[in-house]
Parts: C-alpha cells; structure tokens; sequence
C-alpha cells in the first residue's frame, strides 16, 4: 500500500511537470512513468525480503518478448498511413486500416513468439485455469 501511495504520489508530480510541455500526451508518459516505477519498487521489496528469487528462462523470455515487439513495432511503423492522408479518410477507410494495423500487429507479435520457441499453450492454458 506504502508503494501503491509513493507511485500515486509520483503519478501527480509528473502529471504537474509534463502536462504543460505536452499536453495530453504528458499525462499519459507521467503515467507510464510511474508505473514503471511503481513495478519496480514492488520488486526490489520482493528481492529484499527474499520473497523473489530469479530462475533460469527468464533472460530469454525477456528477448523473446522484446524481439516480438520489435518486430510488430516495425510492422506496424512500415505499415502506417502517413497523418494527411489519415485525416482524408472516412470513418470506414479510417475502421478498416485501424483493424488491419492491429491484425497484422497482433499476427505478428504471436507468430515471432511461436516461431522463437515460446509455448503459447503452456502460457495460455495456465491462464485459462484460473
């Protein structure tokens, strides 16, 4: 809770800092900023009270998950309407190139994983259990 009140805290001082130099768009990294903080204050708590303890996997879980990212954010960037042409668009033109953006994106993240060796019926079944 002490974390969760730090990283709210943090939360509203970025909120303050970056609304005015970008807007919107600084609410939105104030956020990721502080959750990303938040993430890792949980865990340095956990690694202090020897409740986490790292296991073999995970350094190449993490680069499986990174290069799929990688490889939809390129996917997606080659594949982007440039801005002019987006606001040219009717809302149908606009529906279908969004749809087909997050398609292709989500084709392409799942078979990067798959195709790297990822058990996806491992992770996605231990996920349905529950």
């Amino acid at each position: 809770v002490k974390i969760g009140i730090w990283a709210m805290c943090a939360n509203m001082v970025f909120n303050l800092i970056l609304i005015w130099p970008l807007q919107h768009t600084g609410l939105a990294l104030a956020t990721a900023i502080s959750s990303w903080m938040n993430a890792l204050w949980l865990l340095h708590g956990l690694v202090n009270q020897n409740v986490y303890r790292r296991s073999k996997g995970w350094g190449i879980f993490i680069f499986r998950i990174v290069f799929a990212n990688v490889v939809m954010i390129s996917l997606i960037y080659w594949m982007q309407v440039p801005t002019e042409s987006w606001f040219l668009m009717d809302v149908w033109a606009r529906a279908s190139t969004l749809t087909q953006l997050v398609v292709f994106g989500v084709v392409a993240y799942f078979t990067v994983l798959v195709l790297s060796g990822l058990n996806l019926k491992a992770m996605l079944g231990g996920a349905l259990k529950h």
